[in-house]
Formats: C-alpha cells, structure tokens, sequence
C-alpha cells in the first residue's frame, strides 16, 4: 500500500503544481488570464492547490472525488468549492432517468445536499453504477497475482517437482480417483 499512496501523493502534488488559466473573450478579443473569478472558487478555507490535491487524491485512491459548491445566501452566486471527504459522502439513488437525486453526507450527523450544489466525479464500476472503481482495486488484484505467481514459482524451485494439482469431477469414485493420480 505504501508505494501506492505514495504515488497517488505524486500524482496529486504534481497536478496540484499545474498553472491553471482560463480563456475568455472580451470585446471579441481572445485571452488567457490565470486571475479570475473561477479560480478564485477553489480558495475557500485553503489554497487552490490544496483543494486540486485533495480533489485529485480522493479520487486516485477511492475512484470518486466530491466537492460542495458553497453559495451565497445573499444573491445566490457561487463563492466557493469545498473538498468533501468521499468515505462521508453517497450518492441518494433515483430512477432511471434521474440516477442522482441528491447526495447525503454522514460524518457526525446526516446532511441532505442537494445535487444542484455537488460536484461529482467518479469512475463507475461496470458492475454497480452507483459505485465507484478505485484505481487501487485493479492495482491490489495485479499485486495478489504477483505475489502468488512468485509462491509459485518458489515451490516449484524448492521442491524441484510439479506443484499438486486439485480436480473435482462428478460421477467418478475413489478408486477411478486413485487410478487417475497413478498415472
């Protein structure tokens, strides 16, 4: 697990580090700032790059990531994006043609948020859609193949014959058994 985190620590380190810039076109004249009000949504409680590295290692290592949008409660607009913790955060289940009705935070109390104010993004398991696939689930399988295909290997090499082999079949006895193992 330790070269994995430290990996996915990388990841997000080094993509936090990235000049963001946004274009925009005034006065049909194109251009690239990196001080506007939407970069400035990713300062709320902490700099942009910890809120991209948190964002980024939520969802290296639980395959989803989820951020609140905080509004005003004065005219509406956006003020800021929020890291949410992803081991806190479910998606509520709606229909088929709404998946994502909302989303419920669990940490001390239950909170109801509303989809409208969640950003969510996610790598679903082709299995359950509404789970996430970590890319840490397709790395621990290919580490638990390794390390048996070494055991392996080592047991052939220490006892310097065939490893047993188990077979199972219906319809036969113990002596069709005994006479399959001779030969």
């Amino acid at each position: 697990n330790a070269p994995f985190y430290a990996a996915c620590n990388l990841i997000a380190r080094t993509i936090a580090d990235m000049p963001i810039e946004v274009e925009y076109s005034e006065a049909g004249r194109k251009g690239v700032t990196s001080d506007h009000p939407l970069l400035s949504l990713m300062q709320r409680g902490c700099t942009r790059e910890e809120f991209i590295e948190r964002f980024v290692l939520y969802y290296l290592v639980t395959g989803e990531t989820f951020a609140e949008i905080v509004f005003s409660e004065m005219d509406g607009k956006p003020l800021g994006l929020v890291t949410l913790p992803s081991q806190y955060v479910y998606p509520i289940q709606g229909d088929r043609y709404n998946p994502i009705i909302a989303y419920k935070y669990v940490e001390h109390k239950t909170i109801e948020l509303p989809k409208s104010s969640v950003v969510h993004v996610y790598r679903p398991s082709l299995s359950n859609y509404f789970e996430s696939l970590s890319p840490a689930v397709p790395l621990q399988d290919v580490i638990a193949l390794q390390n048996a295909a070494l055991t392996w290997n080592k047991n052939i090499a220490q006892k310097g014959v065939l490893p047993p082999v188990y077979a199972s079949a219906e319809g036969i006895d113990k002596a069709e058994a005994e006479e399959m193992r001779a030969d």
